[in-house]
């Protein structure tokens, strides 16, 4: 007697494939939106107020996407994953450029001070200076004036700009 494999459509255990559980689902979200949160507060920083609401916005669609998941399982999971992942990515991006900059201007009020110890005054603009992240250069401005010397530098729209003043130190202001 020969016995016959049902097919999987025969199968009692046989079910579509509906995508991440919703437990996954969810730990994913709060995953991906807690990690989205915590890097919120920077964006102020790398990109100015306008962009970090925004930012602020992005992270409640990417949690509102989980409503998709009533849907399609497995669509809520993507669009999570990708959209969280951008904001993540795009934030992270600007942290590692912020980096470089501060990076430069440290480098920058160094060669400054070498300057003023070496030659009784602050150099009058950054010629002898070679950049560590030559793509950053248009970021930086350096006035010299009247003796003291001051250096600007800022991501995004410029709207907060961070700044080295010869003997005051670092400091950021807003426009």
């Amino acid at each position: 007697m020969e016995t016959q494999t049902p097919s999987p459509s025969e199968c009692e255990t046989h079910r579509r494939n509906p995508g991440p559980s919703w437990p996954l689902l969810l730990t994913m979200t709060l995953a991906i939106c807690g990690t989205a949160s915590l890097m919120h507060r920077n964006v102020y920083y790398t990109d100015g107020p306008i962009l970090q609401a925004l930012y602020g916005v992005g992270i409640g669609c990417v949690a509102l996407m989980l409503l998709a998941g009533f849907k399609s399982q497995t669509l809520a999971g993507w669009l999570v994953v990708l959209s969280g992942g951008a904001l993540i990515a795009w934030q992270a991006d600007a942290q590692r450029r912020w980096g470089q900059l501060h990076e430069d201007a440290v480098a920058i009020a160094a060669y400054m001070e070498t300057g003023k110890r070496e030659h009784g005054n602050y150099p009058p603009d950054l010629g002898g200076y070679q950049f560590r992240h030559e793509a950053l250069r248009e970021k930086v401005r350096y006035h010299f004036m009247e003796g003291r010397s001051v250096v600007f530098y800022w991501l995004g729209d410029g709207t907060g700009m961070y700044s080295y003043r010869a003997g005051e130190g670092f400091g950021y202001f807003e426009d």
